[in-house]
């Protein structure tokens, strides 16, 4: 969606890419003069995402997997070991990301407002849950 790459560049993205309109692939080898991005982050766990993410990287490039996926995803990891690849995997929770995001918020490092799209009193966390995972009012 459109204001989600809006908010993106709001928060620092030097380009935004809008997977309906354009092809991620093409639009990448565009901006990089054909030598594939740096660096990709794949957040959606959706397969085909992550099996483009090789597509989209330049040869010694780095790719963190950090979406939650449904079943197992088919890699091609011929091209990860010919380009030399670095796939890394996580998670981002648990207490020490706070901890550290906390302080980068609060000295204005990291510009939290535009990722705030609702805010509930804890006693409507019913009504927040709907919210997000309906998706309602840009959530």
């Amino acid at each position: 969606r459109e204001s989600r790459l809006k908010v993106g560049r709001e928060v620092g993205a030097d380009e935004t890419i809008n997977i309906r309109q354009d092809d991620p692939v093409k639009k990448i080898n565009e901006l990089t003069h054909g030598f594939g991005a740096d660096v990709v982050v794949e957040c959606s766990g959706n397969p085909r995402a992550s099996a483009q993410a090789i597509d989209l990287i330049k040869k010694g490039g780095r790719i963190a997997l950090v979406g939650i996926y449904q079943e197992p995803v088919s890699l091609n990891l011929n091209k990860v070991v010919q380009w030399n690849l670095s796939l890394a995997g996580g998670k981002a929770e648990g207490m020490w990301n706070l901890e550290r995001a906390v302080p980068l918020m609060a000295d204005g490092r990291i510009k939290a407002e535009p990722l705030i799209t609702h805010i509930f009193p804890l006693d409507k966390i019913n009504e927040a849950m709907e919210t997000f995972v309906k998706r309602i009012g840009g959530a």
